[in-house]
């Protein structure tokens, strides 16, 4: 079992929200067989939660506080099937890509294409000391990622504990 944590901020918003992310990941060998994830606010009101296990491969659940809203989905793609998969989708690749562009003026940074966007890597040292910066393809910045860290963890946390209290709650599939 392993926990990973760190800060995001959402910037896209007019007003950038800071989130704290908690993903534990329990393997089989390599290979991710569940992880449960939350999101939380910096005040600690929750935002988001999500799990999906081996056991349920086509069903990724999750609940959204905001609205009250559960979902039950195929996970995203692309599927990440083990934990340096999961890292790299988080934090970019673990080394500097031969078609990665430098950024002038930042000593240590970095940008690739990734998806729709571009993803700008700001080394400070190791691969968890640095920032990840997501931008539009027009140049705007959406969100920033910091403060990543790893750490053994005892089990799977359960679903958070006061969703009955989120009114109106509603289920919903999602396809």
């Amino acid at each position: 079992m392993t926990q990973i944590w760190f800060d995001e901020t959402t910037l896209a918003a007019a007003v950038p929200e800071k989130t704290r992310v908690r993903i534990w990941v329990r393997l089989d060998g390599r290979r991710i067989a569940a992880f449960h994830s939350t999101v939380r606010r910096s005040d600690g009101t929750p935002v988001y939660e999500s799990d999906w296990t081996a056991g349920r491969p086509k069903d990724f659940r999750s609940r959204e506080w905001p609205d009250c809203q559960e979902h039950t989905e195929p996970p995203p793609s692309p599927r990440l099937t083990t934990l340096d998969d999961l890292l790299e989708d988080v934090l970019g690749p673990r080394t500097r890509p031969a078609d990665a562009r430098p950024v002038r003026g930042t000593a240590g940074a970095w940008e690739i294409s990734r998806g729709v966007g571009v993803l700008r890597i700001i080394e400070h040292g190791g691969y968890l000391d640095r920032e990840v910066e997501t931008y539009s393809t027009k140049g705007r910045i959406a969100g920033r990622i910091t403060g990543a860290r790893t750490a053994p963890a005892a089990a799977l946390p359960a679903w958070e504990q006061n969703w009955s209290s989120c009114r109106p709650a509603t289920t919903e599939p999602r396809s």
